[in-house]
This record gives C-alpha cells, sequence and structure tokens, in this order.
C-alpha cells in the first residue's frame, strides 16, 4: 500500500454495527490528515472486502488532498437538502471540517441532544463516524464525531435515496397505525425506522419522491421497524445480496412465494417477493393462514 497512507485498528461505533478503519493521510510539506474509513456502514449498506478498502483509501486519500479538500468540504455542504436552520444543520455544520470533533468542545454546546442530531444527520444520508478519543482542550477522553466528506463506491448511491418530509412522515405512521411489525406492537413515533421493503442493496435507480403518496403506495413499499431491527434487516439482505440466498425469519424458513433462490420476477420487490423481511407483516398473515389450513380436519 502506498506509503504515505497509514492503516490503524477497525473499530465499531458504540450501540451499532458500523466498523471503521482508522486511517492516517500524509502530504507534503508535512500535512496530516487523520480519520477513517467506513467498512462496514448499515445505513448505506456498505460493506466493503480487502480490495475495495484498498481502493477506497486511495480515493480518499486524493479526495482529502489539500488541493481538494475545500471543495469536497464545500460539496458535503451542499448536498443537504432539508431546513438550513434546524438544530440539525447547526450540528452538521459544526462537522464540516473534515476532522475529528469533540461533542462535548462542539456539537454538546450547540445542541443538548448532540446525539440525537448527529443520527438525523446519518437518516440524511451522511456518514459520520463516532470513537472515544482523547480531547486536548478537555484534557481527558470524549467522544469525538467525524464526518466524511468523500463518496464511498457502495452498492448504493446516496442520491439514490429521496428525503421524506416531515409531513409524508406523519402520514405513513398513519397510514401503517404506527405498528412495528416485527414485534407487532405499537410505538412512539420516535421509536421508529422507515424501513423500504425492497432493501436498496438491490436498487438500480433513484427512487421516486416522496409526495403525494397514496395510501396504497405507502403499503407496498414500506413498513416500520426500530433501529435494532432495521439494522438487523440490513445485515440479512447484504447476506442475500452477496450470496442470492434469501434468508429465514429467526430460523423459520417458509416463503409464501419461491423458495431460498432470490430469482427476478415480475412481483413488487422482484425476487425479494415471499421473503419474510421483504413484507413481514404479509409474511406472517400468510404463514397464519397455513397454520390454519393444517388444523382443518
Amino acid at each position: 500500500m502506498n506509503k504515505k497512507i497509514e492503516i490503524g485498528e477497525i473499530f465499531t461505533v458504540s450501540k451499532t454495527e458500523n466498523k471503521f478503519l482508522e486511517v492516517t493521510f500524509s502530504y507534503p510539506k508535512g500535512i496530516i490528515w487523520s480519520g477513517c474509513l467506513p467498512i462496514h456502514y448499515s445505513p448505506m449498506s456498505i460493506n466493503l472486502n480487502d480490495k475495495e478498502i484498498e481502493e477506497l483509501s486511495h480515493h480518499a486519500y486524493d479526495e482529502l488532498s489539500p488541493e481538494k479538500i475545500a471543495g469536497n468540504i464545500l460539496k458535503t455542504k451542499k448536498r443537504w437538502s432539508k431546513n438550513n436552520t434546524s438544530e440539525t444543520y447547526k450540528v452538521f455544520k459544526s462537522l464540516l471540517s473534515a476532522q475529528w470533533e469533540c461533542r462535548t468542545c462542539g456539537a454538546g454546546k450547540i445542541n443538548n441532544q448532540p446525539a440525537a442530531r448527529i443520527r438525523d444527520i446519518k437518516k440524511n444520508g451522511f456518514i459520520v463516524a463516532t470513537k472515544n478519543k482523547y480531547c486536548i482542550e478537555c484534557k481527558k477522553k470524549q467522544y469525538h464525531d467525524i464526518l466524511l466528506v468523500f463518496e464511498v463506491n457502495s452498492k448504493i448511491k446516496t442520491e439514490f435515496r429521496k428525503p421524506i418530509s416531515n409531513l409524508t412522515k406523519k402520514k405513513i405512521f398513519s397510514e401503517l397505525s404506527k405498528k412495528d411489525v416485527f414485534f407487532n406492537s405499537i410505538r412512539p413515533e420516535n421509536e421508529f425506522i422507515i424501513d423500504h421493503k425492497f432493501p436498496s442493496q438491490r436498487w438500480t435507480e433513484p427512487e421516486s419522491d416522496n409526495v403525494n403518496l397514496s395510501p396504497e403506495y405507502i403499503r407496498n413499499k414500506f413498513q416500520l421497524l426500530t433501529n435494532q431491527t432495521n439494522m438487523l434487516k440490513s445485515r440479512v439482505c447484504d447476506e442475500c445480496f452477496r450470496t442470492a440466498i434469501r434468508p429465514s425469519f429467526l430460523g423459520i424458513d417458509w416463503f409464501y412465494s419461491g423458495d431460498k433462490d432470490w430469482k427476478p420476477n415480475s412481483n413488487i420487490g422482484s425476487g425479494c417477493y415471499g421473503c419474510p423481511w421483504f413484507d413481514l407483516e404479509k409474511w406472517k398473515k400468510e404463514i397464519n393462514k397455513l397454520l390454519v389450513i393444517k388444523k382443518l380436519p
């Protein structure tokens, strides 16, 4: 690997499955960039192998060079498509340095719930890593965050995912009865992730704008999960994308359409149709129908 690129340790962001690789880039005139690369990042279905990590390290090295870094920070700033007076945007701006920022010294002074604001930034399609590091100003270890300002060649480009307005979110929550389809329970809105039934790993074009959605369209496109179960779905969909073998649901190998092989077809969701993770509510209804038939004399 290029001598100007120093590889460090792999670390996992607390309370997530997201993994990053520490890197240090050295440039002429003693300029140093110390940060990280995403190697497993569920929100964008990034799961890189060794070759892809090496390719990304050289790409990031170029993009973070003294000649390019300011332009990439500006491009990242322009990608913000929501209200630029919101509390989340203020935290987003504080991270636009492309460097590790102490949460106590920075975002924590801007907003009293910086962790929640950073989660919102990630939902808007940005990659943020978090690590416990020593802060020179605080004189102790604190959480630090870094917003990555270079493009990652992932299976699903960030621009494929369209934003969902707060008004549309309300409509989705109402239409889906605020029901967690995994645990079959009613939950507060702030506990939900609006999950696209058809996994982004398999998208080949940008999704349509999430505006003026009909009730039928909402039911066909979305389901409600928690952050934990959404990450679980992302992991099994990653594996299916790699192997074309559809996953079971908690050890139950049953599909209401097709078998374990992912095969494209004309149904909504193509080869995902019939998989429990594609539409958990329908899968449960179909398996319950089967159980009733089995009980008949």
